[in-house]
C-alpha cells in the first residue's frame, strides 16, 4: 500500500487526493482478487477488513470517501471480477450491491 501512496504523490505533484488514491486502492484490490496466491488473498482480506472497519467507525465524510473512492471503482456486472464483493464485509457488500446490483 505504501507503494500506491508514493506513486500517487508522485503522479499528483505531492498532493494527496483521497478519492483518486482510493480508486488506485480499488484497482489494487481487483488485482489481488484475480491472483491465485494465498498471500494475495490474505492481503485482500486485510484490506477489505480495514475498509469495513473504517467505514463502520468513520464519520459521514469518511463513509462517503470509501463509498465513492473505493466501492464505485470496483466493477459491477458483467465485468468478470465483479464478484470481488464476496471479499467485502457485510456493510460494504450491502452498499456495493445498491450501487452495482448483481445479476440474478
Amino acid at each position: 500500500m505504501e507503494r500506491l501512496r508514493t506513486q500517487h504523490l508522485l503522479d499528483n505533484y505531492g498532493e494527496l487526493l483521497p478519492h483518486l488514491l482510493l480508486g488506485d486502492v480499488a484497482r489494487h484490490a481487483i488485482s489481488l482478487y484475480e491472483s491465485a496466491s494465498d498471500s494475495t488473498k490474505e492481503e485482500l482480506g486485510k484490506l477489505c477488513g480495514f475498509m469495513e472497519d473504517e467505514y463502520m467507525s468513520g464519520t459521514n465524510s469518511v463513509q462517503d470517501l470509501i463509498a465513492l473512492g473505493f466501492l464505485e471503482n470496483l466493477a459491477g456486472p458483467p465485468e468478470p471480477y465483479w464478484r470481488i464483493r464476496t471479499a467485502l464485509g457485510p456493510e460494504l457488500r450491502k452498499i456495493i450491491e445498491e450501487m452495482w446490483p448483481s445479476e440474478r
